[in-house]
């Protein structure tokens, strides 16, 4: 295990770690059950909410990590598939996105914050209950939108802020801004680790931010999604037959591919000279930093029952592409 997620760890979500066992039920039906009081609007605009019982909505966060982690290990076990053509490309580099997606979506939610999109059971339970809590203050509705939950645990509570439209979009931005916010963490919080530890990962989180945030794409984080779209729907960077231009990143994209269950300081040190492996190692490191993650989780579970050993440790047990 690197330094990485022993630093990160103070900054997951507040007891996490020790949800146990098997949970079936995800945070969006635990939404539409309304088991939970509307406290008001907080003075970032957020709806705030405290649920009835706080420890089955922590099962239904573990439940989407598991969930999201196994959708990322599985899609990434796909990644080097014998069918392809021999030079081929394409289909592995939107298979690399979309296991870094999963990861990320993973990612956020282990530190707090879920990027979902309510439909019409979630948003007519929600605003059934703010309409049975008596509030006389602002406006307070939620729609079948995208919407941003971030968990409290600390202080038992989670708020809802509206996000608006395009799911990609905004889960990059959320993981941009979380990155940015572990950054700063760790370069002014002396309490915690040692300073060298503490630089070394920041100096990792602003290399994954730095390539999420390549060119233009600063505000919203989502460098590899453009990069997706050229490949799927514009068929560039000669990924497609007759492969013109694979030659000049293939070897690079599978070797680093293939590494993402490592240190991601094994993944850092791979060449990002070529759009393409700036974008593999970009998902690559996203992979690995999930990875490290969830060993550490499972690893810190007080019961040595973690909810990750019902479901992603086994799909992990079956994936032997490294």
């Amino acid at each position: 295990m690197s330094i990485v997620a022993d630093t990160l760890r103070p900054f997951w979500l507040n007891g996490i770690n020790n949800v146990s066992g098997r949970h079936a039920t995800s945070f969006k039906s635990w939404l539409a059950g309304g088991e939970y009081f509307f406290q008001g609007i907080d003075s970032d605009n957020n709806l705030a909410f405290t649920p009835v019982d706080h420890a089955l909505m922590m099962k239904s966060i573990a439940h989407d990590i598991n969930r999201m982690t196994m959708a990322a290990i599985e899609t990434a076990h796909g990644i080097p598939n014998p069918n392809e053509l021999q030079d081929s490309t394409a289909w592995p580099l939107i298979r690399c996105y979309y296991a870094a997606f999963f990861a990320c979506h993973a990612i956020c939610r282990i530190f707090s914050i879920s990027v979902t999109q309510i439909d019409a059971a979630q948003s007519t339970e929600v605003n059934k209950v703010i309409s049975s809590s008596g509030w006389s203050g602002a406006p307070a509705k939620i729609n079948t939108e995208l919407y941003k939950m971030q968990i409290d645990s600390k202080n038992k509570i989670f708020l809802i802020s509206k996000l608006g439209k395009s799911s990609h979009e905004k889960t990059w931005s959320q993981f941009g801004e979380i990155l940015e916010s572990l950054e700063d963490k760790l370069l002014l919080n002396s309490r915690l680790g040692t300073t060298h530890d503490n630089q070394t990962v920041a100096m990792l989180l602003r290399d994954i931010r730095q390539i999420i945030q390549y060119d233009r794409f600063k505000k919203h984080s989502n460098w590899l999604s453009h990069i997706r779209n050229k490949l799927n729907y514009h068929h560039e960077y000669g990924a497609w037959y007759p492969h013109d231009n694979s030659s000049q990143y293939r070897n690079e994209l599978n070797e680093c591919i293939k590494n993402w269950k490592k240190d991601p300081f094994d993944i850092h040190k791979f060449d990002e000279s070529h759009t393409i492996t700036k974008f593999t190692k970009g998902c690559s490191l996203i992979l690995s930093l999930m990875h490290e993650m969830i060993q550490e989780l499972a690893k810190r579970n007080s019961e040595n029952n973690s909810f990750l050993e019902h479901g992603a440790f086994d799909l992990l047990s079956k994936d032997h592409t490294n």
